[in-house]
């Protein structure tokens, strides 16, 4: 598991790469059919990447000598296959965004986003390499919905890459969207400038 996961990081901070040269405006455009801009999307993974790691960092101390193969409990199983990306790429269920977890909801995106998540996904591999061996039933993490559910750290660095590759695939969708709308106002703005005058 931990092999796989090192992989999809690795994965996410290349994909990560290309909205660096993006220009700010595209970053800051929300889609037509309305949304979230590419770095809200980006804010989200930030703020719901860092609950988990800021916990798993703060407990890796408690880590155990293990040589059990990982098997994830069951709700955290239904959570993660729930909000992965199935095989046709699409995704299996939709989720509202608690509120906490909305960077809109303060209307200042994160310009510094990018780097943000590009720190994290480091993070999340530097904590990898130190899962090697380990227990990942060593301790549990608070998610998303508060005590009531607790994530072992196992099931929480698989949630993280799912959570995330979640939202490159709509990272993808966004900036197609954006993208195009920026191409066509463009082409308007040609066009209109182009005409002879009467």
């Amino acid at each position: 598991m931990i092999d796989s996961i090192h992989s999809q990081i690795e994965f996410q901070r290349n994909q990560l790469k290309q909205y660096e040269q993006l220009d700010t405006s595209l970053l800051h455009a929300k889609p037509a059919s309305g949304g979230w801009s590419i770095l809200e999307c980006i804010g989200h993974m930030n703020l719901a990447t860092e609950l988990y790691l800021d916990q798993i960092e703060a407990k890796l101390p408690l880590l155990k000598e293990g040589d059990r193969a990982y098997k994830p409990t069951v709700l955290a199983k239904y959570f993660i296959n729930g909000l992965g990306v199935q095989k046709d790429g699409k995704i299996k269920f939709r989720m509202k965004t608690m509120k906490a977890f909305d960077p809109s909801a303060t209307g200042i995106p994160d310009d510094n986003g990018i780097e943000r998540l590009y720190d994290n996904l480091k993070r999340v591999s530097k904590i990898l390499y130190q899962l090697e061996g380990k227990d990942l039933r060593s301790f549990k993490v608070t998610t998303a919905l508060g005590p009531v559910l607790k994530f072992n750290v196992g099931d929480a660095i698989r949630f993280i890459s799912a959570h995330n590759e979640r939202h490159f695939l709509q990272l993808q969708r966004i900036y197609k969207n954006v993208a195009e709308s920026s191409d066509e106002r463009s082409s308007a703005i040609t066009a209109e400038m182009s005409r002879s005058p009467e």
